[in-house]
């Protein structure tokens, strides 16, 4: 019973946090995921296959214990390995792309760590 209220207190937290999606620029970590909602100041690739979209603002990487994921050591950006998932990388990076030519706010979502760098899971972009 009390897991499926702390379930239910923290999907109402994620929703409240989508919709002041413009307000808020930092990565914050419930119980099982971290999310990033703010500007991008850089995308990268290489052609050893990872792509790294750079935050506006770093954030204190000891967060991600409260989601259960350790290890990440580098909280400016968060990272995609092309190679993973080649037509999700297309649609990531060109969102990133988007997001940075129009100056516009994203949301992240990351659910575990690859390398020292949070994954990137999923993107949302704000008008």
């Amino acid at each position: 019973m009390m897991k499926t209220v702390s379930k239910f207190f923290l999907g109402l937290l994620a929703f409240s946090t989508f919709s002041q999606g413009a307000l808020a620029q930092s990565v914050s970590c419930a119980a099982t995921y971290c999310q990033y909602v703010g500007k991008i100041t850089r995308a990268y690739i290489n052609e050893d296959n990872l792509m790294l979209i750079y935050f506006e603002e770093p954030f204190d990487v000891a967060i991600t214990a409260n989601a259960g994921i350790t290890g990440v050591s580098d909280g400016n950006a968060g990272s995609y390995i092309v190679t993973d998932n080649p037509d999700y990388s297309e649609f990531l990076y060109s969102t990133a792309l988007t997001a940075l030519a129009a100056d516009k706010t994203v949301t992240m979502q990351f659910y575990e760590r690859r390398g020292s760098y949070l994954k990137i899971d999923k993107i949302w972009i704000y008008k």
